[in-house]
């Protein structure tokens, strides 16, 4: 199992190539949330590559086009609200939301785990 590189691109088309070009030729694709939307960009990019594709918790909408300016005050305004949260007891709180309550303890951990990993900026 592979866990793409979604720390360094602030784009999801980034993200997506950037997991692309590290992906095996064909390879079978999972994303929870922004990696599913990243999955998604993935399938536009290279649809042939992907052999199965599971999305969890996600949304295939893109996101209403806005200026470059209101881009950057929604992105910061989220970052600050985030920045002022603990991450680790946010993501506790989201699981709710995320997974059904008989997901076993190691599901529940390492999707707060991966949470944390990301944080709030991304």
């Amino acid at each position: 199992m592979r866990i793409g590189n979604t720390f360094e691109d602030d784009m999801l088309a980034g993200m997506a190539r950037r997991i692309l070009a590290d992906a095996p030729r064909r390879f079978c694709l999972a994303g929870i949330s922004m990696g599913g939307m990243v999955a998604l960009e993935i399938m536009r990019l290279a649809p042939e590559r992907v052999q199965a594709l599971a999305l969890v918790d996600t949304s295939a909408h893109r996101a209403r086009p806005i200026s470059e300016d209101g881009s950057l005050r929604f992105h910061q305004n989220n970052a600050a609200i985030l920045a002022g949260l603990e991450m680790r007891a946010f993501a506790e709180r989201s699981l709710a939301g995320m997974v059904h309550q008989n997901a076993s303890p190691q599901v529940r951990d390492e999707l707060v785990e991966m949470m944390v990993r990301v944080g709030a900026a991304t």
